[in-house]
Protein backbone atom coordinates (compact mmCIF):
# COMPACT_ATOMS: atom_id res chain seq x y z
CA UNK A 1 0.00 0.00 0.00
CA UNK A 2 1.21 3.49 -0.88
CA UNK A 3 0.06 6.43 1.28
CA UNK A 4 0.64 9.91 -0.15
CA UNK A 5 0.26 13.02 1.99
CA UNK A 6 -2.47 15.36 0.70
CA UNK A 7 -2.44 17.81 3.62
CA UNK A 8 -2.36 21.57 3.14
CA UNK A 9 1.38 21.90 3.68
CA UNK A 10 2.02 19.83 0.55
CA UNK A 11 1.00 22.92 -1.45
CA UNK A 12 4.16 24.73 -0.33
CA UNK A 13 6.42 25.50 -3.29
CA UNK A 14 9.93 24.62 -2.04
CA UNK A 15 10.66 21.26 -3.69
CA UNK A 16 11.45 23.30 -5.92
CA UNK A 17 7.89 23.86 -7.08
CA UNK A 18 4.91 22.56 -5.08
CA UNK A 19 5.71 19.62 -2.83
CA UNK A 20 2.65 17.77 -4.12
CA UNK A 21 4.06 17.91 -7.67
CA UNK A 22 7.25 16.24 -6.45
CA UNK A 23 5.18 13.58 -4.68
CA UNK A 24 3.13 12.98 -7.82
CA UNK A 25 6.28 12.58 -9.94
CA UNK A 26 7.81 10.21 -7.39
CA UNK A 27 4.63 8.15 -7.20
CA UNK A 28 4.45 7.90 -10.98
CA UNK A 29 8.10 6.80 -11.16
CA UNK A 30 7.42 4.09 -8.60
CA UNK A 31 4.41 2.83 -10.55
CA UNK A 32 6.50 2.69 -13.73
CA UNK A 33 9.25 0.74 -11.95
CA UNK A 34 7.01 -1.93 -10.38
CA UNK A 35 7.01 -5.32 -12.11
CA UNK A 36 3.93 -6.30 -14.06
CA UNK A 37 1.56 -8.28 -11.88
CA UNK A 38 2.52 -6.45 -8.66
CA UNK A 39 -0.18 -5.76 -6.09
CA UNK A 40 -0.62 -2.14 -4.98
CA UNK A 41 -3.21 0.18 -3.50
CA UNK A 42 -3.25 3.97 -3.04
CA UNK A 43 -4.45 5.93 0.00
CA UNK A 44 -4.32 9.64 0.68
CA UNK A 45 -5.48 12.01 3.39
CA UNK A 46 -6.23 15.70 3.76
CA UNK A 47 -7.85 16.32 0.38
CA UNK A 48 -11.49 16.98 1.28
CA UNK A 49 -11.33 19.65 4.00
CA UNK A 50 -9.40 22.79 4.77
CA UNK A 51 -6.85 23.03 7.56
CA UNK A 52 -8.62 25.51 9.85
CA UNK A 53 -9.29 24.66 13.49
CA UNK A 54 -13.01 24.56 12.76
CA UNK A 55 -12.42 21.75 10.25
CA UNK A 56 -10.19 19.63 12.48
CA UNK A 57 -12.83 17.07 13.47
CA UNK A 58 -13.76 16.38 9.86
CA UNK A 59 -10.15 16.74 8.69
CA UNK A 60 -8.94 14.07 11.12
CA UNK A 61 -11.34 11.57 9.50
CA UNK A 62 -10.40 12.61 5.97
CA UNK A 63 -8.94 9.34 4.62
CA UNK A 64 -9.52 8.31 0.99
CA UNK A 65 -8.75 5.00 -0.70
CA UNK A 66 -8.14 6.18 -4.25
CA UNK A 67 -7.17 2.75 -5.61
CA UNK A 68 -8.10 -0.38 -3.62
CA UNK A 69 -5.41 -3.01 -3.17
CA UNK A 70 -5.23 -5.14 -6.32
CA UNK A 71 -3.20 -6.02 -9.38
CA UNK A 72 -1.13 -3.17 -10.79
CA UNK A 73 -3.08 -0.94 -13.18
CA UNK A 74 -0.61 1.79 -14.08
CA UNK A 75 -3.11 4.03 -15.81
CA UNK A 76 -5.56 3.93 -12.95
CA UNK A 77 -2.98 4.73 -10.31
CA UNK A 78 -1.34 7.47 -12.36
CA UNK A 79 -4.72 9.13 -12.85
CA UNK A 80 -5.50 8.96 -9.13
CA UNK A 81 -2.10 10.43 -8.23
CA UNK A 82 -2.44 13.27 -10.73
CA UNK A 83 -5.81 14.22 -9.25
CA UNK A 84 -4.45 14.94 -5.76
CA UNK A 85 -5.24 18.44 -4.45
CA UNK A 86 -3.72 19.15 -1.00
CA UNK A 87 -5.75 21.15 1.49
CA UNK A 88 -6.38 19.61 4.91
CA UNK A 89 -5.13 17.94 8.08
CA UNK A 90 -2.61 15.09 8.62
CA UNK A 91 -4.27 11.99 10.16
CA UNK A 92 -1.29 9.65 9.71
CA UNK A 93 -2.33 7.21 12.44
CA UNK A 94 -5.78 6.66 10.95
CA UNK A 95 -4.32 6.28 7.45
CA UNK A 96 -1.93 3.56 8.65
CA UNK A 97 -4.73 1.69 10.41
CA UNK A 98 -6.89 1.91 7.31
CA UNK A 99 -4.07 0.60 5.11
CA UNK A 100 -3.49 -2.37 7.44
CA UNK A 101 -7.16 -3.40 7.24
CA UNK A 102 -6.90 -3.60 3.44
CA UNK A 103 -3.98 -6.04 3.52
CA UNK A 104 -4.74 -9.77 3.55
CA UNK A 105 -4.20 -11.47 6.90
CA UNK A 106 -2.21 -14.37 5.45
CA UNK A 107 1.14 -14.02 7.24
CA UNK A 108 3.03 -13.24 4.04
CA UNK A 109 5.48 -10.38 3.61
CA UNK A 110 3.62 -7.11 3.13
CA UNK A 111 4.62 -3.46 2.90
CA UNK A 112 3.19 -0.01 3.47
CA UNK A 113 5.08 3.03 2.22
CA UNK A 114 4.16 6.46 3.62
CA UNK A 115 5.29 9.78 2.13
CA UNK A 116 4.63 12.76 4.41
CA UNK A 117 5.99 16.27 4.84
CA UNK A 118 5.01 16.52 8.51
CA UNK A 119 3.84 14.82 11.67
CA UNK A 120 0.35 13.65 12.59
CA UNK A 121 -1.82 16.68 13.49
CA UNK A 122 -4.76 14.72 14.89
CA UNK A 123 -3.46 13.90 18.37
CA UNK A 124 -3.22 10.13 17.83
CA UNK A 125 0.36 8.84 18.06
CA UNK A 126 1.06 6.97 14.80
CA UNK A 127 3.98 5.14 16.39
CA UNK A 128 1.42 3.31 18.55
CA UNK A 129 -0.57 2.42 15.44
CA UNK A 130 2.60 1.05 13.81
CA UNK A 131 3.46 -1.02 16.87
CA UNK A 132 -0.07 -2.49 16.91
CA UNK A 133 0.23 -3.27 13.19
CA UNK A 134 3.50 -5.10 13.80
CA UNK A 135 1.87 -7.23 16.50
CA UNK A 136 -1.14 -8.16 14.36
CA UNK A 137 0.78 -8.54 11.07
CA UNK A 138 4.25 -10.03 11.76
CA UNK A 139 5.13 -9.98 8.04
CA UNK A 140 4.37 -6.27 7.66
CA UNK A 141 6.99 -3.53 7.25
CA UNK A 142 6.16 0.17 7.12
CA UNK A 143 8.68 2.44 5.42
CA UNK A 144 8.43 6.21 5.71
CA UNK A 145 9.86 9.07 3.70
CA UNK A 146 10.01 12.45 5.39
CA UNK A 147 9.79 15.05 2.65
CA UNK A 148 11.41 18.29 3.87
CA UNK A 149 10.92 17.12 7.48
CA UNK A 150 13.00 18.05 10.51
CA UNK A 151 12.75 17.65 14.28
CA UNK A 152 9.61 16.10 15.72
CA UNK A 153 8.17 15.18 12.32
CA UNK A 154 11.29 13.22 11.39
CA UNK A 155 11.37 11.58 14.81
CA UNK A 156 7.77 10.44 14.44
CA UNK A 157 8.26 9.01 10.96
CA UNK A 158 11.45 7.29 12.08
CA UNK A 159 9.59 5.69 15.00
CA UNK A 160 6.93 4.31 12.66
CA UNK A 161 9.56 2.62 10.48
CA UNK A 162 11.57 1.31 13.42
CA UNK A 163 8.48 -0.30 14.98
CA UNK A 164 8.01 -2.55 11.96
CA UNK A 165 11.56 -3.05 10.62
CA UNK A 166 10.97 -0.66 7.76
CA UNK A 167 13.12 2.09 6.30
CA UNK A 168 13.01 5.76 7.27
CA UNK A 169 14.75 8.29 5.09
CA UNK A 170 14.44 12.01 4.55
CA UNK A 171 14.27 13.69 1.15
CA UNK A 172 14.93 17.35 0.43
CA UNK A 173 14.00 17.73 -3.23
CA UNK A 174 12.00 16.09 -5.98
CA UNK A 175 14.92 14.02 -7.29
CA UNK A 176 15.69 12.59 -3.88
CA UNK A 177 12.03 11.84 -3.23
CA UNK A 178 11.73 9.77 -6.43
CA UNK A 179 14.98 7.89 -5.78
CA UNK A 180 14.15 7.16 -2.15
CA UNK A 181 10.62 6.05 -2.85
CA UNK A 182 12.07 3.53 -5.31
CA UNK A 183 14.58 2.44 -2.65
CA UNK A 184 11.76 1.23 -0.41
CA UNK A 185 11.09 -1.58 -2.90
CA UNK A 186 14.33 -3.37 -1.97
CA UNK A 187 14.64 -3.03 1.80
CA UNK A 188 17.74 -5.22 2.26
CA UNK A 189 19.72 -3.14 -0.24
CA UNK A 190 18.30 0.14 1.12
CA UNK A 191 19.35 -0.81 4.63
CA UNK A 192 22.90 -1.45 3.39
CA UNK A 193 23.02 2.02 1.82
CA UNK A 194 24.17 5.34 3.21
CA UNK A 195 21.14 7.49 3.97
CA UNK A 196 21.26 11.25 4.46
CA UNK A 197 22.52 10.80 8.04
CA UNK A 198 23.54 7.20 8.70
CA UNK A 199 23.43 3.51 7.91
CA UNK A 200 21.42 0.56 9.26
CA UNK A 201 19.50 2.92 11.53
CA UNK A 202 22.74 4.20 13.11
CA UNK A 203 23.06 7.96 12.70
CA UNK A 204 26.11 10.20 12.72
CA UNK A 205 26.48 12.03 16.01
CA UNK A 206 25.26 9.04 18.05
CA UNK A 207 27.15 7.90 21.14
CA UNK A 208 28.20 4.30 21.66
CA UNK A 209 25.50 3.78 24.31
CA UNK A 210 22.83 5.05 21.92
CA UNK A 211 24.05 2.71 19.18
CA UNK A 212 24.25 -0.33 21.43
CA UNK A 213 20.69 0.18 22.66
CA UNK A 214 19.56 -1.21 19.26
CA UNK A 215 22.75 -2.95 18.05
CA UNK A 216 24.01 -4.94 21.00
CA UNK A 217 26.80 -6.58 19.02
CA UNK A 218 28.40 -3.26 18.07
CA UNK A 219 32.11 -3.28 19.06
CA UNK A 220 33.32 -1.42 22.12
CA UNK A 221 34.82 2.02 21.49
CA UNK A 222 37.01 4.27 23.63
CA UNK A 223 35.23 7.38 24.87
CA UNK A 224 38.31 9.50 24.16
CA UNK A 225 40.43 10.09 21.09
CA UNK A 226 39.82 9.01 17.49
CA UNK A 227 39.00 5.32 17.05
CA UNK A 228 37.83 3.28 14.03
CA UNK A 229 36.12 -0.09 14.38
CA UNK A 230 34.79 -2.57 11.82
CA UNK A 231 31.11 -3.55 11.83
CA UNK A 232 28.77 -4.90 9.10
CA UNK A 233 31.27 -4.30 6.29
CA UNK A 234 32.05 -0.70 7.23
CA UNK A 235 34.63 1.30 9.12
CA UNK A 236 32.99 3.39 11.87
CA UNK A 237 35.10 6.27 13.16
CA UNK A 238 34.39 7.83 16.55
CA UNK A 239 35.81 11.04 17.97
CA UNK A 240 35.62 11.22 21.77
CA UNK A 241 32.92 8.55 21.76
CA UNK A 242 30.70 10.16 19.10
CA UNK A 243 30.18 8.62 15.64
CA UNK A 244 31.82 10.92 13.11
CA UNK A 245 32.35 8.90 9.91
CA UNK A 246 31.07 5.80 8.10
CA UNK A 247 33.33 4.24 5.44
CA UNK A 248 31.67 1.30 3.61
CA UNK A 249 33.86 -1.51 2.30
CA UNK A 250 33.83 -1.74 -1.47
CA UNK A 251 33.36 1.96 -2.14
CA UNK A 252 29.91 2.62 -0.71
CA UNK A 253 26.38 3.14 -1.99
CA UNK A 254 23.93 5.95 -1.28
CA UNK A 255 20.22 5.45 -0.70
CA UNK A 256 19.71 7.15 -4.07
CA UNK A 257 21.64 4.43 -5.89
CA UNK A 258 24.99 6.20 -6.42
CA UNK A 259 27.87 3.69 -6.44
CA UNK A 260 31.49 3.66 -7.62
CA UNK A 261 31.41 4.22 -11.36
CA UNK A 262 28.46 6.64 -11.28
CA UNK A 263 28.90 9.89 -13.22
CA UNK A 264 29.43 12.92 -10.99
CA UNK A 265 26.68 14.87 -12.73
CA UNK A 266 24.11 12.48 -11.22
CA UNK A 267 25.30 13.48 -7.75
CA UNK A 268 24.88 17.13 -8.71
CA UNK A 269 21.31 16.43 -9.86
CA UNK A 270 20.46 14.90 -6.48
CA UNK A 271 22.47 17.01 -4.03
CA UNK A 272 23.14 20.29 -5.80
CA UNK A 273 26.48 21.99 -6.28
CA UNK A 274 29.39 20.67 -4.20
CA UNK A 275 30.04 22.29 -0.86
CA UNK A 276 33.78 21.96 -1.39
CA UNK A 277 36.35 20.32 -3.66
CA UNK A 278 40.00 19.51 -2.95
CA UNK A 279 42.79 18.13 -5.12
CA UNK A 280 44.43 14.87 -4.02
CA UNK A 281 48.07 13.93 -4.59
CA UNK A 282 47.11 11.02 -6.86
CA UNK A 283 45.28 13.26 -9.33
CA UNK A 284 41.78 12.53 -8.03
CA UNK A 285 39.50 15.13 -6.48
CA UNK A 286 37.60 14.91 -3.18
CA UNK A 287 34.14 16.40 -3.57
CA UNK A 288 31.75 17.16 -0.68
CA UNK A 289 27.98 17.19 -1.15
CA UNK A 290 25.33 18.22 1.35
CA UNK A 291 23.73 14.97 2.54
CA UNK A 292 21.50 16.52 5.20
CA UNK A 293 20.58 20.21 4.77
CA UNK A 294 19.15 20.31 8.30
CA UNK A 295 22.18 18.62 9.90
CA UNK A 296 25.94 18.27 9.66
CA UNK A 297 26.32 15.22 7.39
CA UNK A 298 28.00 15.30 4.00
CA UNK A 299 28.76 12.75 1.30
CA UNK A 300 32.51 12.73 0.69
CA UNK A 301 33.23 11.36 -2.78
CA UNK A 302 36.58 10.66 -4.41
CA UNK A 303 36.27 11.42 -8.14
CA UNK A 304 38.52 10.51 -11.07
CA UNK A 305 38.87 12.73 -14.16
CA UNK A 306 37.15 15.61 -12.41
CA UNK A 307 36.34 18.53 -14.70
CA UNK A 308 34.47 21.79 -14.19
CA UNK A 309 33.34 23.53 -17.36
CA UNK A 310 31.72 26.36 -15.42
CA UNK A 311 28.19 25.13 -16.11
CA UNK A 312 28.60 21.38 -15.55
CA UNK A 313 30.74 19.04 -13.49
CA UNK A 314 31.96 15.70 -14.77
CA UNK A 315 34.00 12.79 -13.51
CA UNK A 316 33.59 9.25 -12.24
CA UNK A 317 32.85 8.54 -8.59
CA UNK A 318 35.35 6.09 -7.07
CA UNK A 319 34.22 5.92 -3.44
CA UNK A 320 31.56 7.39 -1.13
CA UNK A 321 31.85 8.13 2.59
CA UNK A 322 29.29 9.68 4.97
CA UNK A 323 30.81 12.00 7.54
CA UNK A 324 30.25 14.95 9.82
CA UNK A 325 32.50 16.99 7.58
CA UNK A 326 30.23 19.68 6.20
CA UNK A 327 32.19 22.93 6.01
CA UNK A 328 30.72 25.75 8.05
CA UNK A 329 30.13 29.13 6.48
CA UNK A 330 32.25 31.80 8.20
CA UNK A 331 30.35 34.71 9.76
CA UNK A 332 29.95 37.88 7.71
CA UNK A 333 30.38 41.47 8.86
CA UNK A 334 27.71 44.13 8.39
CA UNK A 335 26.73 47.52 9.81
CA UNK A 336 25.43 45.84 12.98
CA UNK A 337 28.27 43.49 13.84
CA UNK A 338 29.99 40.22 12.93
CA UNK A 339 27.71 37.23 12.39
CA UNK A 340 25.65 36.76 15.56
CA UNK A 341 27.84 39.21 17.52
CA UNK A 342 26.32 42.69 17.48
CA UNK A 343 27.32 46.16 18.62
CA UNK A 344 25.46 46.87 21.87
CA UNK A 345 25.61 43.31 23.23
CA UNK A 346 26.75 42.56 26.77
CA UNK A 347 29.68 40.28 27.63
CA UNK A 348 27.27 37.46 28.52
CA UNK A 349 25.45 37.81 25.19
CA UNK A 350 28.72 37.75 23.25
CA UNK A 351 29.92 34.61 24.99
CA UNK A 352 26.57 32.89 24.35
CA UNK A 353 27.00 33.20 20.55
CA UNK A 354 30.80 32.79 20.33
CA UNK A 355 31.96 29.70 18.44
CA UNK A 356 34.87 29.17 20.84
CA UNK A 357 35.97 30.47 24.25
CA UNK A 358 37.21 34.07 24.31
CA UNK A 359 39.97 35.29 26.61
CA UNK A 360 39.04 38.25 28.82
CA UNK A 361 41.55 41.09 28.73
CA UNK A 362 41.76 44.83 29.51
CA UNK A 363 42.98 47.76 27.45
CA UNK A 364 42.54 51.36 28.56
CA UNK A 365 38.95 51.60 29.79
CA UNK A 366 37.80 48.57 27.80
CA UNK A 367 37.07 44.95 28.49
CA UNK A 368 38.27 42.96 25.48
CA UNK A 369 37.05 39.45 24.64
CA UNK A 370 39.65 38.05 22.28
CA UNK A 371 40.42 34.80 20.49
CA UNK A 372 44.16 35.29 21.10
CA UNK A 373 46.26 36.72 23.91
CA UNK A 374 47.17 40.35 23.42
CA UNK A 375 44.09 40.93 21.22
CA UNK A 376 46.14 39.95 18.14
CA UNK A 377 44.85 42.01 15.20
CA UNK A 378 44.73 38.87 13.05
CA UNK A 379 42.13 37.26 15.30
CA UNK A 380 38.66 38.16 16.56
CA UNK A 381 38.43 40.72 19.38
CA UNK A 382 35.29 42.28 20.83
CA UNK A 383 35.64 45.61 22.64
CA UNK A 384 33.27 46.41 25.53
CA UNK A 385 33.06 49.81 27.23
CA UNK A 386 33.61 49.32 30.98
CA UNK A 387 31.19 52.13 31.82
CA UNK A 388 28.20 50.85 29.85
CA UNK A 389 29.04 47.13 29.68
CA UNK A 390 28.11 47.17 25.98
CA UNK A 391 30.07 46.24 22.85
CA UNK A 392 31.34 49.33 21.04
CA UNK A 393 33.62 47.74 18.46
CA UNK A 394 34.55 44.43 16.83
CA UNK A 395 37.82 43.52 15.14
CA UNK A 396 37.13 40.59 12.80
CA UNK A 397 39.73 37.90 11.98
CA UNK A 398 41.82 37.71 8.83
CA UNK A 399 39.86 36.57 5.80
CA UNK A 400 36.53 38.02 6.93
CA UNK A 401 34.14 39.32 4.27
CA UNK A 402 31.09 41.55 4.59
CA UNK A 403 27.54 40.74 3.58
CA UNK A 404 28.21 42.73 0.39
CA UNK A 405 30.87 40.28 -0.76
CA UNK A 406 33.90 42.51 -0.09
CA UNK A 407 36.56 42.19 2.57
CA UNK A 408 40.10 40.97 3.08
CA UNK A 409 41.89 41.34 -0.29
CA UNK A 410 39.19 43.38 -2.07
CA UNK A 411 39.96 46.64 -3.86
CA UNK A 412 38.79 50.13 -2.94
CA UNK A 413 36.83 50.21 -6.20
CA UNK A 414 34.97 47.01 -5.26
CA UNK A 415 34.07 48.40 -1.83
CA UNK A 416 32.86 51.68 -3.33
CA UNK A 417 30.64 49.83 -5.79
CA UNK A 418 29.25 47.48 -3.13
CA UNK A 419 28.15 50.32 -0.84
CA UNK A 420 27.28 52.99 -3.42
CA UNK A 421 23.54 52.87 -2.76
CA UNK A 422 23.35 53.29 1.01
CA UNK A 423 26.68 54.40 2.49
CA UNK A 424 29.53 56.84 2.09
CA UNK A 425 33.03 55.48 1.45
CA UNK A 426 36.05 57.63 2.33
CA UNK A 427 39.74 57.32 2.98
CA UNK A 428 40.69 58.29 6.52
CA UNK A 429 43.26 57.96 9.28
CA UNK A 430 42.63 55.30 11.91
CA UNK A 431 44.20 54.35 15.21
CA UNK A 432 47.95 54.99 15.56
CA UNK A 433 47.99 56.83 12.24
CA UNK A 434 47.01 53.86 10.09
CA UNK A 435 45.43 54.38 6.67
CA UNK A 436 41.87 53.10 6.52
CA UNK A 437 38.86 53.00 4.24
CA UNK A 438 35.76 53.89 6.26
CA UNK A 439 32.23 52.92 5.17
CA UNK A 440 29.49 54.86 6.98
CA UNK A 441 25.82 53.88 6.53
CA UNK A 442 23.39 56.62 5.54
CA UNK A 443 20.72 55.15 7.79
CA UNK A 444 20.95 52.91 10.88
CA UNK A 445 24.10 51.01 11.78
CA UNK A 446 27.76 51.50 12.63
CA UNK A 447 30.72 52.34 10.44
CA UNK A 448 32.95 49.65 8.99
CA UNK A 449 36.68 50.35 8.71
CA UNK A 450 39.14 48.46 6.51
CA UNK A 451 42.91 48.78 6.82
CA UNK A 452 44.16 50.21 3.53
CA UNK A 453 47.31 48.88 1.87
CA UNK A 454 49.59 50.83 -0.50
CA UNK A 455 48.25 48.88 -3.49
CA UNK A 456 44.68 50.06 -2.74
CA UNK A 457 43.53 46.69 -1.41
CA UNK A 458 41.89 46.36 1.97
CA UNK A 459 42.19 44.11 5.00
CA UNK A 460 39.44 42.51 7.05
CA UNK A 461 36.52 44.69 8.28
CA UNK A 462 36.33 46.24 11.74
CA UNK A 463 32.92 47.36 12.98
CA UNK A 464 32.57 50.48 15.11
CA UNK A 465 36.34 50.98 15.28
CA UNK A 466 39.51 50.71 13.22
CA UNK A 467 42.51 48.49 13.70
CA UNK A 468 44.96 50.06 16.15
CA UNK A 469 42.43 52.41 17.74
CA UNK A 470 41.86 52.37 21.46
CA UNK A 471 38.47 50.73 20.91
CA UNK A 472 36.16 52.20 23.52
CA UNK A 473 36.31 55.99 23.38
CA UNK A 474 39.44 56.84 25.37
CA UNK A 475 38.41 58.72 28.43
CA UNK A 476 40.34 61.98 28.71
CA UNK A 477 41.61 62.49 32.26
CA UNK A 478 41.78 65.86 33.93
CA UNK A 479 45.47 66.61 34.19
CA UNK A 480 47.05 66.29 37.61
CA UNK A 481 50.49 66.66 36.13
CA UNK A 482 53.20 69.19 36.78
CA UNK A 483 54.00 71.95 34.34
CA UNK A 484 55.30 70.73 30.98
CA UNK A 485 53.51 67.37 31.12
CA UNK A 486 50.55 66.41 28.96
CA UNK A 487 47.76 64.05 30.05
CA UNK A 488 46.93 61.50 27.34
CA UNK A 489 44.22 59.42 28.95
CA UNK A 490 43.75 56.43 31.21
CA UNK A 491 45.03 52.87 31.37
CA UNK A 492 43.30 50.30 33.55
CA UNK A 493 45.59 47.57 34.92
CA UNK A 494 45.46 44.87 37.56
CA UNK A 495 46.84 47.43 40.05
CA UNK A 496 44.25 50.11 39.38
CA UNK A 497 43.65 52.99 37.00
CA UNK A 498 46.62 55.05 35.85
CA UNK A 499 46.99 58.27 33.93
CA UNK A 500 49.29 58.34 30.93
CA UNK A 501 51.36 61.53 30.95
CA UNK A 502 54.08 62.56 28.54
CA UNK A 503 56.83 65.10 28.21
CA UNK A 504 57.22 66.87 25.77
CA UNK A 505 53.50 67.56 25.45
CA UNK A 506 53.06 66.51 21.80
CA UNK A 507 53.95 62.83 22.15
CA UNK A 508 50.63 61.19 23.16
CA UNK A 509 50.25 58.97 20.09
CA UNK A 510 53.84 57.82 20.39
CA UNK A 511 53.43 57.11 24.11
CA UNK A 512 50.30 55.04 23.57
CA UNK A 513 52.04 52.92 20.95
CA UNK A 514 55.00 52.27 23.24
CA UNK A 515 52.84 51.31 26.20
CA UNK A 516 50.66 49.12 23.98
CA UNK A 517 53.76 47.09 23.29
CA UNK A 518 54.92 47.08 26.88
CA UNK A 519 51.65 45.81 28.30
CA UNK A 520 50.14 42.37 27.83
CA UNK A 521 46.42 42.02 27.20
CA UNK A 522 45.42 41.93 30.86
CA UNK A 523 47.31 45.08 31.74
CA UNK A 524 50.28 43.47 33.52
CA UNK A 525 53.69 44.86 32.48
CA UNK A 526 55.70 42.53 30.26
CA UNK A 527 58.71 42.84 32.53
CA UNK A 528 59.81 44.66 35.68
CA UNK A 529 63.34 44.75 34.37
CA UNK A 530 64.31 47.25 31.73
CA UNK A 531 63.22 46.47 28.16
CA UNK A 532 63.86 48.41 24.96
CA UNK A 533 60.76 49.25 22.93
CA UNK A 534 61.12 51.39 19.80
CA UNK A 535 64.41 52.76 21.20
CA UNK A 536 62.74 53.68 24.51
CA UNK A 537 64.09 52.09 27.67
CA UNK A 538 61.03 51.08 29.70
CA UNK A 539 60.89 49.84 33.27
CA UNK A 540 58.31 48.98 35.89
CA UNK A 541 58.24 50.68 39.27
CA UNK A 542 61.60 49.80 40.88
CA UNK A 543 59.96 49.75 44.31
CA UNK A 544 57.45 47.17 43.08
CA UNK A 545 54.39 49.05 44.29
CA UNK A 546 52.90 52.02 42.49
CA UNK A 547 51.57 53.52 45.71
CA UNK A 548 55.12 54.15 46.97
CA UNK A 549 56.20 56.43 44.12
CA UNK A 550 52.98 57.13 42.26
CA UNK A 551 54.47 55.76 39.01
CA UNK A 552 53.65 52.26 37.77
CA UNK A 553 55.93 52.27 34.70
CA UNK A 554 57.90 54.74 32.64
CA UNK A 555 59.81 54.90 29.37
CA UNK A 556 62.67 57.26 28.43
CA UNK A 557 64.53 58.15 25.23
CA UNK A 558 66.71 61.27 24.90
CA UNK A 559 64.60 64.17 26.24
CA UNK A 560 61.24 62.31 26.14
CA UNK A 561 59.66 60.55 29.12
CA UNK A 562 56.34 58.71 29.34
CA UNK A 563 54.80 57.74 32.67
CA UNK A 564 51.82 55.84 34.00
CA UNK A 565 50.91 57.74 37.15
CA UNK A 566 48.68 56.43 39.88
CA UNK A 567 45.42 58.42 40.13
Amino acid sequence: MLILDGSGSMAEADAPGPRIDAAKAAGAALVDALPDGSSIGLITYGTHTGSSDAEKTAGCRDISTLVPLGKLDRGSIRGAINGLRPSGWTPISLALSDAVTQLPDDGKAQAIVLVSDGEDTCDTPPCDAAAEAERSRPGLSISTIGFKTVGAASDQLSCIAAATGGLFVQADNAGQLSARLLATQDLPEAQRSLTNNGLQGITLGSTLDEIRANHRDFPDVSRTGTVTVSYIDCGWTFIDGVLDRIVPDGGGRTIDGLIPGTDLDHAVELYGKPLQTNDNSDGTRTVLFDADPSGEAAYQMVVEEYADSGSTLSGEIQSIVLCRCKPTNPPLADFQGYGPMKIGMTETEVRSVAEKPLDKQHYYNCTVLAAARGADWRELSVWIDDKTGKVTGINTPLGTMTDRGVGDGSTVAAVTEAYAADASVERATGGQGSKILRVTPKDAGYSIAFTLADDDTIGQPHIGRSQGSEGCALEQASSTSTEGWQSCGLYRTDQGEFELVVQPADRCAEAREVFDRMFAGDGVPVARNAVVIDAYTCVGNPAGAASETGVLSYCEYHQARFELRYR
